[in-house]
């Protein structure tokens, strides 16, 4: 009896298998069995026009944005600056310079990129972030077109390529100062390397495979968690033959990277024992946590399809890619990575997408691929370049890829328009209160010459000193409760946006209260930064009409 039930288990299961191969034989008849590469010219063009596409959302962007950079951006951008100002003194300084040693937790090569940019090509910061991303861009899509064309099946590799490049959250990552982004390209060519590598038995692709993971270990901290998989083969590949090649590429990585590496270790240390209550708080092994930003990074609908792509890329019977192997370890080995990693960040997810974009490019039957193509990219055309109307703009992205402006969110414009109509004369003063993306000193003092208010000082001040501004502006509702007692004596409200998430108040017109005379005075109280004087005397001198203030005034106190 058990053994008729095994025969026909057994029996079963052939003819499930066979079933699979027949509909897998219909799926993707033209491509089973076809080990030879063909050439076809049609594959690289196609390629450069899915590329010309993706840029010209890019350009739309920058075109949109102007040279609107966030305080982010903007505090990335000073530390190029320094690593200039490093350069300028030779190597050891570049890589002991002081200075560069207290910014951040982030690895050099990415910000390196904008100095032949800046000093060589242009000045304006917006738009050698538009060079400098633009170009990776590029080096990514390529990445993933050469890893599914493995064999000629462009069409594949389309598709790849459609999905990869045109995904919500790369155009983010392009618009911004964007490490991550650097990442992820590096990310594409190390594996890209290994698998052209033939798995080392091809020795032109082992230094670019090495070079690449030097790279890789400069641009971020994390680098190495993304290619656990290649650490094998260039184990392997350092213990035989190629050793001298692999070990030339990583010398630039132990040379640069060491002080960067330590560096980071020293200040987390540091960090974690005078915050260590706050890490404890913050640690989550939910892998579940990551679920929205895969989805919306990548559009619910793509992300399901790779799900379902990958799955069946490990399990099919026929070998539809021969490398199939390296790109099931390169998600499974980061899937794994980002559960026990105990700080959860949306950033950490992108170089696991790859795969899922992959797997769609090999796995979608051929008569589908054209449509899913036609989706990705028209769909990404009408997210990207906001034809949408119903796009909600406290949500980053939607799931289905949506996206909102952050700068016209914050009303930027009608900001700048109320300085240039309420702030006349010489030297005025704005004062910001809170965190904001792009209403802050930083990207307002940056657009200053564009919009016309370099007679305008844009400041960030304490509390204290808020009398001393011309204009306050306040971000976020809760900031407008921590203003000084006095600050209604000196301010108005003008104008609130966003359901009051800023707040704007100019200065009142003291000008018929005004002290005008020169001379000496008492003053029973006296409110100045944000200390109370009590019987102070007064010598005021120069009363200048315009500014409606005294040139020198001296203080005395008992």
């Amino acid at each position: 009896m058990e053994e008729k039930k095994e025969n026909e288990l057994s029996a079963f299961k052939k003819k499930w298998k066979a079933s699979r191969a027949a509909f897998e034989q219909i799926l993707f008849e033209k491509e089973i069995g076809n080990k030879k590469y063909e050439k076809n010219y049609k594959g690289i063009i196609g390629y450069f026009i899915l590329v010309f596409l993706g840029l010209s959302i890019v350009f739309f962007r920058y075109k949109a944005n102007g040279t609107v950079l966030s305080y982010d951006d903007l505090s990335n951008f000073d530390i190029v600056d320094n690593f200039i100002k490093s350069f300028s003194k030779g190597f050891l300084d570049f890589l002991f310079y002081g200075k560069l040693l207290d910014f951040n937790f982030e690895m050099p090569f990415y910000y390196l990129n904008f100095i032949p940019v800046l000093k060589f090509i242009t000045s304006d910061k917006a738009l050698a972030l538009l060079i400098v991303n633009g170009f990776y861009y590029v080096m990514f899509t390529l990445s993933v077109y050469l890893m599914i064309n493995i064999r000629g099946n462009y069409k594949a590799a389309w598709l790849g390529v459609s999905i990869a490049g045109f995904m919500p959250f790369l155009f983010e990552l392009i618009s911004h100062f964007s490490i991550p982004l650097a990442t992820l390209t590096l990310v594409s060519w190390t594996y890209l390397c290994l698998i052209k590598s033939e798995e080392l038995e091809n020795p032109i692709w082992v230094f670019p495979m090495a070079l690449c993971f030097a790279l890789g270990l400069i641009t971020d901290k994390y680098y190495i968690f993304y290619v656990l998989p290649v650490l094998h083969w260039l184990q392997w590949g350092f213990a035989g033959i190629y050793r001298g090649k692999i070990f030339m590429a990583l010398l630039l990585a132990i040379l640069i990277g060491v002080p960067f590496y330590l560096r980071i270790i020293l200040k987390f240390a540091s960090f974690a024992l005078l915050n260590l209550e706050v890490l404890k708080k913050s640690v989550n092994f939910n892998i579940l946590t990551y679920m929205p930003d895969i989805m919306s990074s990548m559009n619910v609908l793509f992300f399901i399809l790779g799900i379902i792509t990958i799955i069946w890329l490990k399990f099919s019977l026929f070998d539809l890619y021969e490398k199939r192997k390296i790109v099931i370890k390169w998600f499974i080995s980061i899937l794994i990575v980002l559960w026990i990693f105990p700080f959860k960040s949306e950033k950490l997810i992108y170089p696991m997408l790859i795969p899922l974009a992959i797997s769609i490019g090999i796995m979608t039957p051929v008569f589908l691929r054209k449509y899913i193509i036609a989706v990705s990219v028209i769909w990404a055309l009408i997210t990207q370049f906001l034809i949408i109307p119903f796009a909600n703009p406290q949500m980053r992205f939607s799931y289905l890829g949506i996206r909102g402006e952050d700068y016209k969110n914050e009303k930027i414009e009608e900001v700048i328009t109320l300085i240039k109509e309420n702030l006349k004369g010489e030297n005025k003063t704005v004062a910001f209160i809170g965190n904001s993306k792009y209403i802050n000193h930083r990207t307002l003092s940056e657009l200053s010459a564009k919009y016309d208010l370099k007679q305008i000082n844009f400041k960030k001040l304490p509390y204290s000193f808020l009398s001393m501004a011309d204009m306050v502006i306040v971000k976020g509702k809760g900031e407008n409760k921590k203003l000084p007692f006095y600050f209604n004596d000196f301010f108005n409200y003008l104008i609130s946006f966003n359901d009051g998430d800023i707040t704007i108040y100019i200065k009142k017109d003291f000008s018929d209260k005004l002290l005008r005379d020169n001379g000496f005075y008492n003053a029973e109280n006296l409110y100045f930064g944000g200390y109370r004087l009590k019987n102070i005397g007064l010598y005021l001198n120069n009363f200048n009409q315009d500014k409606k203030v005294f040139e020198k005034a001296v203080i005395e106190m008992p």
